[in-house]
């Protein structure tokens, strides 16, 4: 079965995105409000935990 688009085609939106991304002037410069350092860091320890706890459940821990 073919491929749905070609190599060169996401390459080439791949280039797109970076340059979009690495300029500086689409910076929305808003305050974030929705990730913070805190939630987001409290969200990640909690996720870490619970994956270990289901790696260890399963026979998968590397503990």
């Amino acid at each position: 079965m073919e491929s749905l688009v070609t190599e060169a085609e996401v390459n080439g939106y791949r280039d797109v995105k970076l340059e979009w991304l690495q300029n500086g002037g689409n910076e929305p410069k808003i305050q974030t409000v929705y990730f913070m350092d805190d939630a987001v860091r409290m969200f990640i320890d909690s996720t870490a935990t619970e994956w270990k706890a289901l790696l260890k459940e399963w026979g998968n821990s590397s503990d």
